[in-house]
């Protein structure tokens, strides 16, 4: 707004007085207006600066309890699963199936004589080499009335044995024993059977046996060895020998 100043001098100077009163009271308002300003300016300054003091810094109940768990870190990778090793599984040992049916076992002539212990033919079928000790002994006190140097006179060697409970035996005597009375060599097969559950001697002698005898107790042909026959009464011929 422009002002008009009077004329008279008094007066004009009054008014420039006012002037210059007006005048410097709005440049000390404009200054106190901008050092207001400048310090606001500041203070929002140092709200941001690292190490200040504010009121927003001023360590709260809340700010005091987050202070005691710490940010939890992030979760370890879980690793993958490793695919099991593929691992051949050991053999297991195993014997050689059974054939169908007993099995038939050659001894090849091994030789039994008395006196009988656990380590005579230790894979001979139970209770044979038993048997055969009762036998030897028998033929022992029969033949040579116990004597102590013809214990050993009689042999009995063993051949084929089946699994069923059939064996084929040669007696022999032995002539080199001289010192006994009844040396005279020789002998005989024997074919030992199980009749009764029990070891025993059933059909004894030199030549084929009968047909009647074999299959009295059904033995079988291949206890027999690869001469199967039998001597037929009848015709009085020997013929051959079937029985499995």
């Amino acid at each position: 707004m422009e002002t008009t100043l009077p004329t008279h001098p008094a007066r004009c100077r009054e008014a420039r007085a006012r002037v210059a009163y007006h005048r410097t009271m709005s440049i000390r308002r404009l200054s106190s207006l901008i050092l207001t300003s400048t310090l606001a300016v500041t203070a929002l300054a140092a709200c941001s600066l690292p190490g200040s003091h504010t009121e927003a810094d001023a360590p709260s109940d809340t700010a005091a309890v987050k202070s005691h768990h710490p940010k939890p870190s992030a979760p370890a990778p879980t690793p993958s699963p490793t695919p099991p090793t593929s691992t051949s599984p050991s053999p297991t040992p195993s014997s050689s199936p059974s054939p169908s049916g007993p099995v038939l076992i050659n001894f090849k002539r091994t030789p039994v004589q008395l006196p009988i212990s656990s380590s005579t033919v230790p894979d001979a079928p139970a209770g044979l080499v038993q048997a055969l000790g009762i036998y030897l002994d028998h033929l022992w006190k029969s033949d040579f009335k116990d004597d102590p140097g013809c214990e050993q006179e009689v042999t009995a060697y063993l051949g084929r044995t089946r699994s069923d409970g059939f064996a084929w035996v040669d007696i022999s005597y032995n002539p080199m024993l001289s010192s006994c009375s009844a040396a005279y060599g020789g002998g005989y097969f024997a074919i030992f059977a199980q009749p009764a559950g029990v070891w025993q001697a059933v059909i004894s002698g030199q030549d084929a046996p009968t047909c009647a005898q074999l299959q009295k107790y059904d033995v079988p042909a291949d206890i027999l060895g690869k001469n199967q026959t039998c001597y037929d009464p009848s015709s009085g011929q020997t013929v051959p020998y079937t029985n499995s």
